[in-house]
């Protein structure tokens, strides 16, 4: 069983198309091979992203062409991050998820003096972001406690401690969600943060995270003020749609390539009615699910409000999110002891699936309520 889904046309890109093509390549010869021990062994993990940021230019995406980067525009990213995660998640979600945290900091830091500081950083090697967001606390945003922010001087005083969004552990920068001037983010050197132990976790597993302690003095250029932080959230959200639709994808081929070759009574399991509807209820969740990422890429390029935007990619996050789950979840169902062997691949795209749910049900509860109002509102466009 193939899910084969074309992207709309506003997606059409020859950079996606190029891009898109080395992945698959960066796939089957980084990942493919390895991908029933990946989870256990880091440095295999590692190598691959090393060959994903740096050889194919990943990291760069943004970073001025004179700095060695791809130095590609707001207006040309949407479909490319569409098409190159979507193809990613197909691979390794977790690796794909380390790299939405980086792709998601450079694009808020865009127009900003902050990124300058960044670009040297993206382009001197190997480089891995962390994403601090709000932690359960005080309710100063959302909810949820800011790190504090302090003017001492012409200095910014950070004052932090709790769990990133991902690898804390290894990251070379650090966003910071602080409250300054509002909603700003802080701008880390990785010497900058105190790191504990690592967190073991069951998915996601090439982002090696663990609570941080943050007590730094920054300059006020390394605070990224205003709407900065929306913007993050917004692509951060693209990456990870975009990822759980590759995700989704890959779980369709693995159960549809066992479902092929079970046979019962003679014929095919695929034949047989009531797995034939399972099937098909899978294939459609994860054509949803693209159909939902490819909307919330297709609006970025259109004059919609930042507001607008950002509530309709974190509904577009959970969607996508639960269906790359409950994709792999019900093929684990129909494929019983099979579907959780490690070997079959489809127990990774499970765990990976649920992490990333998991992580987003947290930063967005309180929409997960609203989503069928909000996505009814702007899915009328």
């Amino acid at each position: 069983m193939r899910t084969t889904i074309n992207p709309l046309a506003e997606l059409k890109s020859d950079t996606a198309e190029m891009i898109t093509k080395s992945i698959k390549e960066w796939a089957e010869k980084e990942v493919m091979p390895y991908r029933h021990e990946i989870d256990d062994n880091f440095e295999m993990a590692e190598r691959a992203m090393k060959k994903l940021f740096v050889d194919i230019g990943m990291q760069k995406l943004l970073v001025p062409e004179s700095a060695g980067g791809a130095g590609l525009s707001f207006e040309e990213l949407p479909p490319i991050l569409y098409h190159s995660f979507s193809e990613i998640g197909k691979a390794d979600a977790g690796i794909g998820f380390v790299l939405s945290a980086l792709v998601a900091s450079s694009a808020s830091a865009i127009g900003s003096e902050v990124f300058d500081f960044m670009v040297d950083k993206l382009s001197s090697g190997f480089c891995r972001v962390s994403i601090v967001p709000p932690q359960f606390g005080n309710d100063d945003f959302r909810g949820f406690e800011l790190a504090k922010a302090v003017e001492k001087g012409n200095k910014i005083r950070i004052k932090f401690y709790g769990r990133p969004l991902n690898s804390g552990f290894d990251a070379d920068l650090f966003v910071v969600f602080c409250n300054y001037d509002g909603v700003s983010l802080a701008v880390l050197d990785g010497e900058e943060v105190e790191r504990g132990e690592i967190v073991k976790t069951a998915g996601l597993n090439a982002s090696r995270n663990c609570d941080v302690r943050i007590k730094a003095e920054v300059e006020k250029s390394r605070i990224i003020k205003g709407d900065a932080w929306k913007r993050l959230e917004i692509y951060l959200n693209l990456c990870l749609s975009s990822l759980c639709v590759g995700s989704a994808v890959d779980s369709c081929r693995i159960v549809g390539d066992w479902a092929e070759k079970r046979f019962i009574r003679g014929k095919p399991l695929k034949d047989n009615t009531v797995d034939a509807e399972v099937l098909g209820e899978v294939a459609k969740e994860a054509i949803e699910a693209s159909m939902a990422a490819q909307f919330l890429a297709k609006s970025m390029l259109e004059d919609r409000s930042d507001d607008e935007i950002h509530t309709l990619s974190a509904i577009t996050a959970l969607k996508c999110s639960g269906a790359a789950f409950n994709v792999a979840d019900r093929a684990m169902e129909l494929m019983a002891s099979q579907g959780y062997a490690r070997e079959g691949l489809l127990e990774k795209q499970w765990r990976d699936a649920k992490s990333i749910a998991a992580l987003l049900n947290q930063q967005h509860s309180l929409l997960e309520l609203s989503e069928r109002f909000f996505a009814s509102k702007l899915w009328e466009r």
